[in-house]
């Protein structure tokens, strides 16, 4: 029993506030999980049980993920709008216009994928359609005899194919 409660009351490294704002730094820098406990000194484990006993911490985490970027792109604004910066505003918009043609560029491919799997599926059938015909007048040709079939082979003889254009 008594293990039990030194196993519960024991402190997770995150509990440790230096320890915990290294973490945060390191994850708004765009580092891993992995990396991150790695780099302060806690296991991956030690982290994901933590934040099950501290629910709040899923939160922050995705605010901390997304911290660098946002943080990023206000400061790239306001140099924008505070100092009017040309430069700046011309790598923002070709920087957009890159990510724009990126976007156009995968939904036409998405179709494209689309369009091919559906010709494929279309083909397919066609496929099975011409099979199950084959096979049937495979059958079908399996039950005539041999006098039935050379008649079938000599059917157009002395018909005037010409003739029958006019």
């Amino acid at each position: 029993m008594a293990n039990k409660k030194e196993k519960h009351s024991k402190k997770s490294a995150f509990d440790d506030p230096k320890i915990m704002s290294e973490f945060r730094d390191y994850i708004i820098a765009g580092n891993t999980v992995t990396e991150a406990c790695y780099l302060v000194g806690a296991g991956k484990s030690t982290w994901y049980d933590y934040v099950k006993k501290h629910p709040e911490y899923r939160t922050k985490f995705k605010r901390w993920k997304h911290a660098l970027n946002a943080r990023a792109k206000l400061l790239i604004a306001k140099a924008i709008m505070n100092d009017q910066d040309v430069g700046m505003a011309t790598y923002v918009l070709e920087r957009e216009q890159k990510l724009e043609k990126a976007r156009a560029d995968s939904e036409l491919t998405r179709a494209r994928a689309k369009q091919i799997k559906v010709q494929t599926s279309l083909a397919e059938r066609q496929l099975e359609q011409i099979n199950d015909t084959a096979n049937s007048v495979r059958d079908s040709m399996a039950e005539l005899d041999v006098e039935t079939l050379k008649k079938l082979a000599h059917l157009d003889d002395g018909i005037d194919t010409d003739a029958s254009d006019k």
